[in-house]
């Protein structure tokens, strides 16, 4: 999905596969908070797209095996402006998200998922690298039940140079995707892995 944003041309691309996601390891998980799927691991499974989501699976051992998936790049130049993944932890009934958005963000201030509905508390950043600053952690299961009924939504962050940037983030089969990624994220927490997957 296509739209013109100011001068720039933006696309929401769909990106099934572990290419899509920061090639640099991830911390090691807060012993408190599930683990989103970790998709460097091994290939996605039951990859389906719902408007401008893709849900994925992952043969893992998590407390959370899958997650609904959107990146919006500059179709210009292939240049990602952000990727979002949500997670669900069945065991726990936790929503886990990573977002990656592009260099010169203000650290300390976090970044804000906002709708039409209302916008969420800032989430703190965790690491910036060459590709852009991560956020990952617990994402509030009110803020998603939101943005299920919502019809538009963004990410601001506050810019490091000061002022703020609103960064695409396309609801176009969120509430889809969601209940799918829930659904699978269930069944999979219930289904015995077979064999053993590196991670």
């Amino acid at each position: 999905m296509c739209n013109r944003n100011g001068s720039a041309l933006f696309c929401v691309v769909l990106l099934g596969f572990a290419a899509a996601l920061p090639t640099g390891a991830a911390p090691a998980p807060r012993p408190e908070l599930p683990a989103a799927p970790a998709a460097n691991a091994a290939g996605p499974t039951d990859v389906k797209a719902y408007g401008d989501w893709v849900v994925r699976c992952f043969p893992v051992k998590a407390p959370a095996q899958c997650d609904m998936f959107q990146a919006t790049v500059e179709r210009a130049t292939q240049r990602r402006i952000v990727s979002i993944s949500i997670a669900y932890a069945p065991g726990s009934n936790l929503y886990v998200a990573k977002f990656v958005v592009p260099l010169g963000a203000k650290l300390q201030d976090g970044l804000t998922v906002t709708s039409d509905k209302n916008a969420g508390a800032p989430l703190a950043y965790s690491r910036c690298e060459n590709d852009g600053c991560t956020s990952e952690g617990p994402l509030d299961g009110k803020l998603v039940e939101r943005l299920a009924h919502a019809k538009t939504a963004g990410i601001v962050m506050t810019m490091y140079s000061g002022g703020k940037a609103t960064l695409p983030l396309s609801l176009r089969g969120f509430s889809e995707a969601l209940a799918a990624m829930k659904a699978l994220s269930i069944q999979k927490g219930q289904t015995p892995l077979s064999g053993s997957v590196g991670r």
